[in-house]
């Protein structure tokens, strides 16, 4: 069985081990906090998750090894030992840093993962590199089926889009939290209940995620939008006010965090 180093133990590894069905690897855990290392394993019982205190036990087995520290945390971990892949979720941090803390990688993967991870349904941004290319597809293969555990995946050519896709799928959990809350908040405005809004505005977006499966956006806009009602007014206020525009600047300016750039 192949084994699987988790080095981390916050919300997004404890999120990537829920979605992964037990036996599927030999786990192991690794962290600054022992105690926290087997806490984690303590929540998953059915995976029997071992902890560690060093990553040198695992010299001789191979593992694929799992990055989900924050990105300053990834100095306090490397190893010179061969693994079959490096897989990260460290925002900001480039492949050529992760070969320096774990240099006889067979190939290396930067994955953006977002909060859907939580149940199962983060849309996730991979980028696969490896020294050889002989290397790189059976890699990408076992990154895919990792990251298929927790959600959807694509595969991006150039590990600047890793960076950009912060602004698609990153941040924007919280972005449309911000759009959800206000159509609540609009519709206490206008004499609903919060409880009836609320419930109003969860069943807008799972519908609307359907349609998108389904319709192009323009489509959808036409079939909501009748002339010179109600919806084509409140577009028309959006639009003046440059809505889309504020918003596509705030995602822009999450990727340039990500890249370093401000």
């Amino acid at each position: 069985m192949q084994s699987l180093l988790i080095i981390g133990y916050g919300n997004l590894a404890h999120s990537i081990v829920k979605g992964i069905t037990p036996n599927t690897y030999k786990l192991f855990v690794l962290g600054r906090d022992f105690e926290k290392s087997k806490a984690f394993s303590q929540d998953f019982p059915t995976h029997l998750i071992a902890p560690i205190q060093n990553i040198q036990e695992l010299d001789g087995q191979n593992p694929i090894i799992l990055l989900c520290v924050k990105p300053k945390g990834v100095q306090n971990f490397s190893c010179d030992f061969a693994s079959p892949l490096v897989y990260s979720v460290m925002a900001g941090v480039r492949v050529q840093s992760i070969i320096s803390q774990f240099p006889n990688a067979l190939a290396y993967v930067r994955a953006m993962p977002n909060i859907g991870a939580l149940i199962k349904k983060s849309s996730t941004a991979l980028y696969a590199y490896a020294k050889d290319p002989a290397s790189l597809q059976e890699a990408k293969e076992r990154a895919l089926a990792l990251s298929l555990a927790f959600g959807n995946a694509v595969w991006v050519d150039s590990e600047e889009l890793i960076d950009a896709s912060i602004a698609t799928s990153g941040s924007s959990p919280a972005f449309l939290s911000l759009v959800a809350q206000a159509l609540i908040d609009a519709g206490v405005r206008e004499g609903l209940n919060a409880t009836q809004s609320k419930e109003l505005v969860q069943a807008t977006f799972e519908g609307f995620s359907e349609l998108l499966k389904l319709y192009t956006l323009a489509e959808i806009k036409t079939l909501v939008t009748s002339p010179a009602g109600t919806t084509a007014e409140g577009l028309a206020y959006l639009e003046e006010r440059g809505f889309k525009g504020i918003l596509e600047q705030g995602a822009h300016r999450s990727a340039l965090k990500a890249k370093g750039k401000i």
